[in-house]
């Protein structure tokens, strides 16, 4: 091979050293390619056995798709990028079509700056699986309309909402209206933790529709291989709102039994 490019660079009239260069800068290329592709793959192997799946896939891991992971996986040197995209690779290898191609772009042009935004937004967000996706979305009612800044008080101004837009991580409307039917039958996901709303009183009200902040595809995607943690402030303004429709926010136990979500808990 070495030779071959020496030869190369002498019909181009180049010196044996820029081939030499050449040659060692390709090799090196490779060999870290190959070592960011491998690590990723230990992060989702390591994924797997914290949780291995009860049976097999019904399908295959589409071939163009394992095609673009891996070639943005070869370019991804930084570590907690690599356990993002292990993750992911986890989550196909589980159920092969849980994360479109998109979101791998988006993942791999992410910036630290939107990447830490969107971690706050999802750790006041909330999923409902609906047909065997979630519908993640911002219940944003308690406090007003994030076009206003009222969310600045969460680090969620108006600008870092745009930007969370423009990355295409949520939809283009900063808020849109969702009907609130659902509230005292369905459970829900928020921070890892299946929830509900109940009634405080048994007294039925008006519950209307109320502002939430949808999640893109991508971004609902993407929702899924983040550690989420609670905000206590937004649990204890939650809190506060659903009182005055008669609700309250409890945590659903593994043995069933439930508890009244606090800030503290």
């Amino acid at each position: 091979t070495r030779a071959a490019g020496k030869a190369a660079a002498i019909r181009l009239g180049e010196s044996d050293e820029l081939g030499d260069r050449a040659l060692d800068f390709f090799a090196n290329d490779i060999i870290g390619q190959q070592r960011n592709r491998e690590t990723i793959a230990k992060f989702a192997a390591d994924e797997i056995a914290q949780d291995p799946p009860k049976e097999d896939a019904q399908s295959e891991i589409d071939e163009d798709w394992l095609n673009m992971f891996s070639d943005i996986a070869a370019k991804k040197s930084n570590e907690e990028m690599q356990l993002y995209m292990g993750k992911i690779l986890a989550g196909e290898i589980r159920q092969p079509g849980s994360f479109s191609v998109a979101t791998i772009v988006l993942l791999a042009g992410l910036g630290g700056h939107e990447a830490h935004l969107f971690q706050k937004l999802c750790n006041i967000s909330m999923g409902i699986r609906t047909d065997k996706k979630i519908d993640s979305f911002t219940l944003v009612e308690p406090y007003g309309k994030p076009g206003n800044n009222d969310l600045q008080s969460l680090d969620l101004d108006y600008e870092a909402l745009s930007d969370l837009r423009v990355a295409g991580l949520i939809t283009p409307d900063l808020t849109t209206q969702k009907p609130f039917s659902w509230a005292t039958s369905v459970k829900f996901e928020i921070c890892n933790r299946l929830a509900a709303f109940t009634k405080v009183h048994d007294k039925d009200i008006d519950l209307g529709s109320v502002g939430v902040i949808s999640l893109s595809l991508s971004g609902q995607e993407l929702r899924t291989i983040l550690t989420l943690a609670p905000t206590p402030d937004y649990i204890e303004k939650l809190q506060e709102w659903l009182r005055t429709k008669n609700l309250q926010m409890i945590y659903i136990l593994s043995d069933g039994t439930y508890v009244v979500a606090t800030k503290n808990m």
